[in-house]
Parts: structure tokens; sequence; C-alpha cells
């Protein structure tokens, strides 16, 4: 009862991690940190309770919980040469906490690091985890799209109080794309895979968002986690004729996505993708344009 009841307090803490903490922040205050230093206390208070389980309920049953083996190992010997590197570090509050409006300091690799061996440590199916990540995805991505089309029922900072890109609460437009990059594969897995209806309007959604990022490397990566995804889940589980007829479904979504935003956005698009190849082009042909190239 007692493992049982550890683990439940686990599984807690992985869904408010993944699909709770993305949806914080705290629009108070024209120079306050509305984005990341919320989003830092919130898995601070998850690690501490990780912390807290293993010293009154598993203090006997640690490397059931936490294994020794390679992985966890590994890890721990980067942790100790992140820890010996503090003490070289110009200044050791910025290394630890990281600097004002970035709290990415070492602090919080300690902290994403456990959360790691929560994540490790549970017995817990995934696919439950998925659909509620799922719907933060999808609750971001309304919020994503709302903001490039200049709705924001939320105030905004000084820095981004005219930005004309999608950041939903991650801040920062590359973030929320790097987000959505992985959330894509998820959405697919749940359509295709699991027969998730539902999961082709998420996927629509996820994808309408990303491009509102405008982040070049965000919508390759995009591209790039999809055809991977399909290519593995291939190898592994072979492809029924349903499945085949949901993948090219995904196909003709994808480009109805791409065409609707470039309309609705004025060829916005095109002239990206247009900007780039001729930058890459500049590029490889070695021309006086290269040096401005990007």
């Amino acid at each position: 009862m007692k493992r049982y009841s550890s683990e439940r307090l686990i599984n807690t803490i992985l869904i408010a991690s993944l699909s709770v903490v993305p949806l914080i922040f705290v629009p108070v205050g024209e120079f306050a940190d509305f984005y990341y230093a919320p989003k830092v206390y919130a898995i601070t208070a998850l690690a501490a309770g990780f912390l807290l389980i293993l010293l009154l309920k598993e203090r006997g049953n640690l490397t059931t919980l936490i294994y020794p083996d390679r992985i966890n190992i590994t890890l721990l010997l980067y942790i100790g040469l992140l820890t010996l590197s503090l003490f070289f570090a110009r200044d050791f509050t910025t290394a630890f906490y990281g600097r004002p409006y970035r709290l990415e300091g070492f602090g919080t690799l300690l902290i994403y690091f456990l959360l790691f061996l929560a994540a490790r440590s549970s017995k817990w199916s995934g696919e439950q985890l998925f659909r509620t990540m799922l719907l933060s995805a999808t609750i971001l991505s309304v919020y994503g799209i709302l903001q490039y089309f200049g709705v924001d029922p939320f105030p905004r900072d000084f820095i981004r109080a005219n930005w004309q890109k999608a950041f939903s609460t991650f801040g920062n437009p590359n973030f929320l794309g790097s987000y959505l990059v992985m959330m894509l594969p998820v959405a697919l897995h749940q359509y295709i895979n699991k027969r998730l209806s539902i999961g082709i309007f998420i996927y629509a959604l996820l994808l309408f968002c990303l491009l509102c990022t405008r982040t070049m490397g965000a919508w390759m990566g995009g591209a790039i986690a999809c055809v991977g995804y399909l290519l593995v889940s291939r190898l592994y589980g072979g492809r029924t004729r349903s499945e085949l007829g949901r993948i090219l479904l995904v196909v003709l979504v994808s480009a109805a996505i791409a065409l609707s935003f470039n309309i609705l956005s004025g060829n916005v698009l095109l002239a990206d993708i247009t900007a780039v190849m001729a930058d890459t082009s500049a590029v490889v042909t070695g021309s006086f344009a290269a040096e401005s190239a990007g």
C-alpha cells in the first residue's frame, strides 16, 4: 500500500511537470518575469516533493526507485562535473541561479535531473500522460495563434509588448516552437496508432501554431520530427491499411494548414521559405551576399 501510494504521488508529479507547468505564467507587473521564473519555481516545488517522497516514504527502497544503472550513473557523473565547474565560475551566483529573466543555472539543471529520476522510477503507462500533455499543448496552441493574430487577453511585459509572433506562455517563439516540435509526434501517435480521432484536429492546431512562431529552425525540426516518427513507427510496428489511410489524411491536412496559414498571413510562409532558400544559395555559391545571409 505504501509503495502504491508513492507511485501515485510520483505519477502526480510527472503529470504536473509535463502538463501543468507549461501552462504557468504570471502576467503581473510591467518589468516582472512573467514566463521563466514562475515555471522554475513550480518545478522546484515538484522536485522538492520527489525528494520528500524519497526521504520520508522510500528511504529503505531507494535502489528500487532509482536504479544504479549506466544511464543514472552517467548522469550522476555529469552532475558531479557541473558541481566542480561551479568553483571555477567567474560569478558563483550567476552560475548557480542563472541571470535575471533566464533562470537556467546549475540549480535548474539539478531540478531537471531530479525530475528525470522521478520519470524513470515511474511504472505508469504513458498513454494517459500523453493525452494530458496534448490537452495542455492544445490550450497553449490556441493562445499562441490568438497572439499571432493580435488577440492577447493577458498583459505583456515591456520586452514583448509589440511582438507579432506566437510565444504563448513560453515567452519566446523559439521555446514555443521547440515544445511544439516535441508534441507533434505525440499527436500523430495518438491519431495513427492509438486511433484517437480528435488527434488529427490536435495535430492541425499544433502545426498551425508552429507556423505562427515564424521560427524556421522549429519548422524544419517539426518536419524532421514527423517524418522521423513515421519511419520509426513503420520500422518497429508495420503498417495496416487503416494506418496508411490516416497517414494520407495527415499529409493532406498538413498541406491544407500550410496553405491556410500562408493565405491568412499574407504570404508570410512563402516569403520566409524563399528568403531561407536565397540565403542557402548564397552560402553554397559563396557569393558576396553570403556575408549577410540569415
